[in-house]
């Protein structure tokens, strides 16, 4: 049920579930990392701090105006997402980051598990480079740290284009409302929000999908 077309469709439809989920709206992600070609998490830190501003010519400013964009790994990112914890509905992060991938702090990032849990966000494992290719269970087996989503694609389909959604169940009921049935009585339990796209499930991605899981 939460199967996409690529990397991009999962982690904004990721975003957009977080946000259905805890009611609020800020993003917080690293500088460093990449989720994809969405306007809203195209951005970079801004001069207070707090506030990103866009990273090329062709994003407004409104795009990522409730973007945060922090260094990671650091103690000061910590501190922020706690200040601001009310605010915030995702923490984004790329656990092992294309762009660094000798930065692997998991220390930090089982802190940044424990103070999310804490404060009622969501914690999203970007896990389109290392999903699968480590480990089956990718960087949350190797750190030790389950998130509350986790988005994955690229080795997933074996070339095929491909993006998928697992993680908490009361978060994904966002999708589709929760367990139900057509022709009977019962009725969706959850509110939903938009989700859906043309190319989203694919057969021929959906076939690769289940030869890679089946083989792995």
């Amino acid at each position: 049920r939460s199967l996409v077309g690529s990397g991009t469709e999962a982690n904004s439809a990721a975003i957009r579930l977080a946000r259905a989920a805890t009611g609020r709206d800020r993003v917080v992600m690293f500088r460093g990392s990449y989720h994809g070609h969405i306007d809203s998490v195209l951005g970079r830190p801004g001069p207070d701090g707090t506030h990103a501003v866009p990273v090329s010519h062709g994003i407004p400013h409104s795009a990522v105006s409730e973007l945060i964009v922090l260094e990671y790994g650091s103690q000061e990112a910590l501190d922020t997402v706690d200040a601001l914890g009310d605010t915030i509905a995702a923490v984004l992060v790329e656990p092992v980051q294309c762009r660094n991938p000798a930065l692997r702090p998991v220390a930090f990032l089982r802190e940044l598990r424990d103070l999310t849990r804490r404060r009622g966000i969501v914690l999203l494992f970007d896990e389109m480079l290392t999903g699968l290719r480590p480990h089956p269970r990718g960087a949350q087996h190797h750190f030790g740290v389950v998130p509350d989503l986790a988005t994955y694609g690229k080795a997933l389909g074996s070339g095929f284009p491909i993006g998928a959604i697992a993680g908490r169940a009361d978060i994904l009921d966002g999708v589709d409302g929760g367990f139900w049935r057509y022709g009977d009585d019962s009725r969706p339990e959850t509110e939903t929000t938009f989700f859906g796209g043309t190319y989203m499930q694919h057969p021929l991605s959906m076939a690769a999908a289940k030869a890679v899981l089946t083989h792995l």
